[in-house]
Formats: C-alpha cells, structure tokens, sequence
C-alpha cells in the first residue's frame, strides 16, 4: 500500500497512515493506504476523536491544534488554512533531543522506539494524514540523542511543525507525560533543549506546484513594471551580500531595462 498520489486526492481520496497495537496497548504494526474520503478507520487498539486523530484507546481526547469549533464542531480545512498542509505538498519537521543517565545499551533501546514512538503520537494527538519515526542513538558516556520526525501524506489540517511545536514547548515545561513515555531510556537533558528542523516540497504535477508558480510569475511581473526609474550603481561588494536567487532576479530585471532603453 502507497499515499495517494496527487491524482488520487483530485479525486477526492485520502491517505490513511493506521497504527496496530496489541492488547497491552505495544506497537505492531503501521500500515499506510489511500483511502475514500471517511474511509480512513482507526487500527487495532486505536480510537478517533471528534478532532479527527487517531490514537491508542487509552488515551483521552484532546484538541491541541484547534481543530474543534468552541461548539465541538469539527472545522474544515478552510477553515484551519493556516495549519493546513494542502495535497501535492509534503512539509517535514523534526525534533531533536538528549537524554542523560541512560543505562541501556542500543540493542535494548532499540526495540522500545516502536511503542514509544506511538505513545508520544498518541500524546500529541497525530491525525492519520501525518506519520511519525522515532530514533534513537546511544552512546557509551550514558547519553543518546533521539529525533521525532513528523511527515504529511497527502492534505492535512495539521502541518508537522504544529507537532513538533507543540511537543517542544511540553519538553522545555518539564510536562510529566513525556517523562513518563521515555523513562526506560533515561531522563531528558531539559537545559539543553530542543533543536527543531523543518523542510518542504512540491509535487510539480500538483495543483500546489500550479499554484506556487503563477504566484512567483505575477511577483516577476510586479516587479518588472515597478522598475521604470534608473537602478543606481551598487557597492563592488553588494553581490557577496546578497542570496544568488536575488542576484539572478536582479540580473534579469537589468537586461529587461536594456532592452526597453534600445
């Protein structure tokens, strides 16, 4: 099973990213699929909230990306625009993170990342549009350095680095919680803090991709019919200090001015 591609979702699908727990609520199994809209079900030992998350039944629902009208509506994508990822773009974050005082060794980590990882998605409420890796490194002076990685499959109302925000501010509070999912690795190194990353793509046969090039061609276009008056002479040193992208702008603006001259 694969996302949705881009057609797919024109078409009105969904991709459905669905987690198996066994019966003491452990990790088994992620599965991703493209879905009809509203077929996307919760997996073994999972439950979905009026959000629209997904998680381990245990859990209690919450709605900390706003997801919920104040009448426990559920709202639509247009509605929470500014969190939305939209279909044919793929927008990643991570957090990265230390423990110290850690006793195990890798090989005893390394089996636990699983159901760690989808008691913290658990925790931080993940809709089934985005997926989640944990990994985490041990090192011989009794430290290791973990990454949460969140990705988007298809549209989603919650962008990775809401995620990855929230998850942030509860390790910089000290929010017991998230002590509680990693205490067989060892204790979060609170002073250090947390290093989030945060990437994006487009599918250049989407409607986003279609998007985001006629946005830059009318700003092309704005800028060429401003620039009536003379440029003025830069500083030698005025290309070293500024991006190639606006350079290369810049040297397409001159040569359009030449020509208008000739």
């Amino acid at each position: 099973p694969t996302p949705c591609s881009s057609a797919q979702e024109a078409a009105g699908n969904t991709t459905c990213v669905r987690t198996n727990l066994d019966q003491a609520g452990n990790f088994v199994s992620t599965t991703i699929s493209c879905t009809a809209a509203g077929g996307c079900t919760p997996g073994k030992g999972q439950k979905k909230c009026p959000s629209g998350s997904t998680i381990s039944a245990g859990t209690p629902c919450a709605d900390p990306y706003h997801l919920l009208s104040s009448n426990g509506r559920r709202l639509s994508a247009g509605e929470r625009h500014l969190l939305a990822v939209a279909a044919g773009e793929t927008k990643t974050a991570m957090a990265s993170f230390v423990f110290l005082e850690v006793t195990k060794n890798q090989s005893q980590v390394s089996p636990l990342e699983g159901t760690m990882r989808t008691s913290l998605d658990s925790h931080l409420q993940l809709v089934p549009s985005l997926k989640s890796t944990l990994t985490i490194h041990v090192q011989a002076d009794g430290r290791a350095f973990a990454s949460y990685h969140i990705e988007n499959h298809g549209a989603s109302q919650v962008a990775p680095i809401a995620v990855i925000s929230n998850l942030k501010n509860q390790i910089t509070s000290g929010t017991p919680r998230i002590s509680q999912i990693f205490v067989a690795v060892g204790k979060i190194d609170v002073a250090r803090g947390v290093t989030v990353t945060e990437t994006y793509a487009v599918d250049p046969s989407s409607s986003a991709a279609a998007n985001t090039t006629t946005a830059t061609t009318q700003a092309a276009n704005t800028s060429t019919s401003q620039a009536t008056a003379p440029i003025a002479k830069a500083p030698t040193n005025f290309a070293s200090r500024i991006s190639s992208s606006t350079a290369a702008v810049l040297s397409a603006l001159s040569v359009l001015l030449v020509s208008a001259r000739t």
